[in-house]
């Protein structure tokens, strides 16, 4: 049973995130809103009907949540967030010693194309920090020039063709040149098929890929800011070709890539391409190329997005090493502002259709993945709906420092911040500190991916609205997205982690609080920084 929760709790609640945001958290072991040592909150009655309340966490990193007497039948959720610098998992106990939690939900779920495509995208990443930027400052033809569109010089004729180095192997940047021609112009990229790939897609499907990226390319600027254009052609080079299919060959697939190496001259890298440049796969029906993929999946999913999401990583790569004269973004923020860009097709109204199914892998493994940590297909997944949690708070004006989502990514783009300071400075500005606002706000983000969606509360700081994390997402993979992944207790006492950036809920029954004469007790780990949230699902 689900019971409303009341407006004057959470008024009250949302008071005590707000006094953390002032103050940047707390600076000891844990982020309570609470300077008690009892470690103590005392619930009991107060709690029936539906409530939400910050648990005390004391100095040496205890709470004791005192319901007394309560109906059997009554339900809680305890969320416990945590952040740390230094990225590490804690461990948490609900009692007094060590037994094991029983999960409703699958945690620690990964798959073999999954941790491909991350040590793919980590081998870019990676790369790219190690270039030499200063050559590229000093070379580049045009390094903070804007994309032009209608008055943009062609630099190519359709029928055209040149070559192409193009990556040939997921963990290092060996190449393969590959023929390719100009199949497609237009106002915002120049096209070109591999010469063996020409049949793959039409004329038609060329239309339709790139108008709507023409549509939407404007307001990708305007956000993400503009692109290096280093060939000063105006337009960015979109190649596709069978050798991108072939990355993941039979044990998953690579959509596409973009390699900053290709915006250096060919003086100082020979194997760029001297190009804003992304590459892309192609459908592949009968697996020819690895994973079977058809032309329909890549057209109705893949594509709509892939364009945005690989342009991204060119902007990002402009902003803060050319324009800014910055640092390289952490891979898991440059990935997740990628994934969110792909919400542009929808107007940012709602999720981009390939960002259910991350958010999906996320929300059943929530508590064992750090968003902060890596760039996994289902990290990316929890940091992008971080980000879409932040760019609609920013809409409803609900940021100290950004007037509205657009101009929330405009800060995390054209900035020289990089990683958890880039996302905290960009939201809260420069008066806070970065470790603590950022733990209380992975609680804040804890209890909206909880409440969204249940009908539990009403307030626009606890709920989203372009993304439903209850219900089944139309995204032609079957994905149904059910909330965050919950543990229940089989025994007490027990013993759990929490990865870093991350949050775990465990489950609480009447019964089990009766078994325990009313009385529960947590203990977080010596070195932990995290915080705790009490919620009441029903009666």
């Amino acid at each position: 049973m689900i019971q409303a929760i009341s407006l004057i709790r959470f008024f009250t609640l949302l008071a005590a995130i707000g006094t953390l945001a002032a103050c940047g958290g707390s600076s000891g072991g844990s982020s309570s809103g609470s300077s008690s040592s009892s470690g103590t909150i005392f619930s009991g009655e107060d709690l029936e009907g539906g409530a939400v309340s910050a648990v005390t966490v004391a100095s040496d990193n205890s709470a004791t949540i005192n319901f007394g007497m309560v109906s059997n039948s009554t339900e809680y959720v305890v969320a416990i967030y945590n952040y740390s610098e230094d990225g590490s998992t804690e461990a948490y106990e609900v009692g007094s010693s060590l037994s094991s939690l029983n999960p409703k939900a699958m945690l620690g779920k990964a798959l073999m194309a999954e941790n491909m495509t991350e040590d793919f995208h980590e081998m870019l990443r990676q790369d790219e920090a190690s270039l030499d930027l200063e050559a590229l400052r000093t070379n580049s033809k045009s390094g903070s020039k804007a994309l032009m569109s209608a008055a943009a010089m062609k630099a190519a004729t359709v029928g055209d063709q040149r070559t192409f180095k193009v990556l040939n192997s997921l963990s290092s940047s060996s190449t393969t040149t590959i023929t390719a021609e100009v199949v497609h112009i237009s106002d915002y990229c120049i096209v070109y098929m591999d010469t063996r790939d020409t049949s793959s897609l039409s004329a038609a499907d060329l239309s339709t890929i790139f108008e709507n990226v023409d549509e939407r390319m404007p307001d990708q600027i305007a956000r993400f800011g503009s692109l290096p254009d280093v060939d000063e052609n105006g337009k960015a080079l979109c190649v596709f070709t069978r050798e991108v299919n072939e990355l993941g060959g039979s044990g998953g697939i690579v959509t596409g890539y973009f390699h900053a190496i290709n915006e250096f001259p060919t003086s100082v890298y020979s194997q760029s391409n001297d190009a804003d440049m992304i590459v892309g796969a192609i459908p592949d029906p009968s697996g020819s190329f690895g994973v079977a993929i058809s032309k329909s999946f890549m057209m109705n999913n893949i594509y709509q997005g892939l364009i945005f999401h690989e342009l991204q990583h060119a902007q990002n790569f402009n902003n803060h090493y050319l324009v800014n004269d910055g640092d390289l973004e952490y891979s898991f923020l440059n990935e997740g502002l990628s994934h969110l860009s792909e919400d542009i097709q929808y107007d940012m109204s709602t999720a981009g259709i390939e960002n259910y199914s991350r958010v999906s892998g996320y929300l059943e493994s929530i508590d064992s993945l750090c968003i902060t940590c890596g760039a996994s297909l289902y990290q990316r997944g929890g940091i992008y709906l971080l980000l879409r949690y932040l760019y609609e708070q920013a809409e409803k004006g609900n940021l100290p420092n950004a007037t509205s989502g657009d101009d929330l990514i405009n800060r995390l783009t054209d900035t020289t911040n990089t990683s958890v300071e880039n996302i905290i400075r960009a939201a809260y500005g420069d008066s806070v500190s970065v470790d603590g606002q950022f733990r209380a706000l992975m609680g804040q983000f804890g209890l909206a991916v909880f409440l969204s969606g249940t009908g539990l509360s009403d307030n626009d700081q606890l709920n989203f609205d372009g993304i439903d994390l209850r219900g089944a997402a139309d995204d032609n993979r079957g994905t149904v997205l059910q909330g965050p992944g919950i543990n229940s207790l089989s025994s007490f006492p027990t013993t759990s982690t929490v990865a870093n950036s991350s949050i775990s809920y465990v489950e609480l029954t009447g019964e089990q609080i009766n078994e325990l004469s009313g009385t529960v007790s947590i203990q977080l780990g010596d070195s932990a920084e995290a915080g705790i949230y009490l919620i009441q699902t029903g009666l």
